[in-house]
């Protein structure tokens, strides 16, 4: 055993062999989806998943099997609306002492590419969506560790700065200005990394019979609502996590970053219950989203999952 995991590796010696014999991929209930989409090397799997649910339907209604939504178009707006989430909470707490709780982990990653279900509608629904071709993918889209780094080390420096001027009695309207002066570099070093987001667009396809089409002068906004419009309101997250009381909602106000967007909340339920309302979503043709922690129950390069 030892000359075994020494030789190999500790995931590779514990791979599950009756876990590959049973991955059965025949299922009784299978809906017509496109190509995978592939966040890369990044954390946007829960962005990606979103646009998906649209994506499906759009691929249905609009005769085009293998559209996608601009990952990345999406991408930059979250990545500002965390930034400014960091400086509005650091100006609000900048009387607490560093070795606070709050004040600790929010210094301690102010801006990563993770994220929830209700941030990426309430970023759809705030910004609108455009086609893939419109904003495509760049290497710090599909890598974003690199600017991750860069903007907490950037976001830590302006954080301490708004701290002292706060504390040293400088007027709130004059923090203000400092803040959005940060907020405008930001957005200056997502343009150089992300490109800049399309104001106005024309769309153009051709669909699955070659049949073309072309619409012009849209924006994001009028497109998503022209397009795919969403009511998220009529959707909730059911989660089951059986360390906190069931039929309870719970939230998490650390990770409700957009501006007058929609907040996240979890309906804890039973697992049967959660695995039911995700049936009869697929059985009424609706794709489901969902996220799990899948880490070691992974086969990436074999693309095989076994929960």
């Amino acid at each position: 055993m030892a000359r075994a995991v020494q030789k190999n590796g500790v995931n590779a010696v514990s791979e599950n062999y009756a876990a590959k014999r049973d991955l059965n991929r025949a299922f009784s209930l299978d809906l017509e989806t496109g190509k995978v989409t592939n966040q890369k090397r990044s954390g946007r799997c829960w962005l990606f998943s979103a646009l998906n649910t649209m994506r499906h339907d759009f691929a249905k209604k609009y005769n085009v099997k293998d559209f996608q939504f601009s990952q990345n178009y999406n991408s930059f707006y979250d990545r500002l609306e965390k930034a400014n989430k960091f400086y509005e909470t650091v100006i609000e707490t900048a009387v607490l002492p560093f070795s606070d709780r709050h004040v600790a982990e929010l210094f301690s990653m102010p801006d990563g590419d993770g994220g929830q279900w209700a941030n990426a509608a309430a970023l759809i629904d705030k910004y609108g969506v455009v086609p893939r071709s419109i904003m495509p993918e760049t290497y710090n889209s599909e890598k974003t560790d690199e600017i991750s780094e860069i903007l907490t080390l950037k976001l830590r420096k302006d954080g301490l700065a708004l701290r002292n001027l706060t504390n040293n009695g400088i007027s709130k309207a004059e923090v203000n200005k400092v803040k959005k002066e940060y907020l405008n570099q930001v957005y200056r070093m997502l343009v150089y990394v992300f490109g800049e987001p399309p104001v106005n667009f024309d769309f153009e396809y051709r669909d699955d019979k070659k049949k073309y089409h072309f619409d012009r002068n849209l924006t994001p906004k009028s497109f998503y609502e022209k397009y795919i419009p969403r009511q998220w309101e009529d959707y909730v997250c059911l989660t089951n996590a059986p360390d906190h009381e069931l039929e309870q909602v719970y939230g998490l106000e650390s990770q409700d970053y957009i501006f007058n967007g929609q907040k996240i909340k979890f309906v804890n339920t039973d697992i049967q219950v959660l695995k039911d309302a995700a049936i009869a979503q697929m059985k009424n043709g609706e794709t489901v989203w969902f996220g799990n922690d899948v880490s070691k129950d992974e086969n990436r390069q074999q693309g095989e999952l076994a929960l």
